[in-house]
């Protein structure tokens, strides 16, 4: 490598970070504004009434509305919901697609059994679990409408946008696709912050940046990131043990169906890169 590529290739790898950083400051500075302006402006019994989730829920909305304008300006895509390729038609990747959420979900659950049942003697892990299970008492709290649209709706669509649509395509300029995925992937755990959350989140950000370097469709993965808070997150009527069992034994069965189909996802994106002729960091 000459000292004029290796030069290219250190700008182009600082250029991601600075487009990095500035997505994930969009997200942070929308949050601030709206926590700190709103309860300034509305009455704070309106604020009491409706709880952290409304607020939330704008921050969703302003946050959407700005990613959106730089994922336009720095990916140079628009959503879209053809597949790439011809491997498998768009209306069995849409359908599989809900299959691997629920299998993603055990695979969740397995983690979280784990650490329950096994890790708490670790303080770290003890101190998180107290933790998860406090910031998670509110959503019984709050109205369930509020919820829906923060954690439910919205959330998955920032997160998407922010994660896969700008991080996963700026990474996959300066290196391997399968690189992207799991550096896209942990950065998308770490971001959840509560380390007992960190393990399962990496896991299903690795496996819905596969998807989306594999389908090529934001909405695929948006809409099993919709799905997969939902079945975590019930509005009352559907709240109940019958309700969680049947979600438990769907992915039970989801779970080896998962997984062998994002190993042949990842073999299939490892030979189109490797045929496809292309300098990603040139890209």
């Amino acid at each position: 490598m000459t000292k004029t590529n290796l030069s290219n290739k250190v700008t182009n790898i600082l250029k991601v970070i600075g487009n990095i950083s500035i997505a994930l400051f969009i997200y942070a500075i929308v949050q601030e504004v709206v926590f700190d302006v709103l309860p300034m402006i509305l009455p704070a019994s309106f604020i009491q009434a409706n709880g952290y989730f409304f607020l939330d829920t704008i921050s969703c909305v302003f946050s959407i509305l700005l990613l959106l304008l730089m994922y336009q300006r720095v990916v140079h895509q628009k959503f879209t919901i053809e597949v790439k390729g011809n491997e498998i038609p768009m209306s069995i990747v849409s359908t599989l697609s809900i299959m691997m959420t629920f299998g993603m979900g055990r695979i969740s659950g397995i983690w979280m059994d784990f650490a329950y049942t096994s890790l708490r003697d670790i303080p770290l892990i003890s101190n998180s679990i107290d933790s998860f299970n406090t910031s998670w008492s509110t959503v019984n709290e709050d109205p369930y409408i509020w919820v829906f649209l923060s954690v439910v709706l919205l959330g998955p669509i920032v997160e998407e946008i922010l994660f896969r649509g700008i991080i996963h395509n700026l990474i996959k300029k300066v290196t391997h696709p399968i690189v992207a995925i799991v550096i896209s992937g942990l950065l998308f755990g770490i971001w959840h912050g509560e380390p007992i959350q960190v393990v399962y989140t990496a896991i299903f950000g690795i496996a819905l940046a596969v998807i989306y370097e594999y389908s090529g469709s934001l909405w695929i993965t948006i809409g099993m990131h919709i799905l997969n808070n939902f079945t975590s997150t019930l509005p009352s009527g559907l709240d109940t043990d019958l309700t969680y069992t049947m979600i438990d034994s769907i992915e039970v069965l989801m779970l080896i169906p998962t997984i062998i189909l994002l190993a042949y996802m990842i073999h299939s994106i490892y030979n189109r890169s490797k045929n496809n002729e292309i300098d990603y960091v040139s890209r």
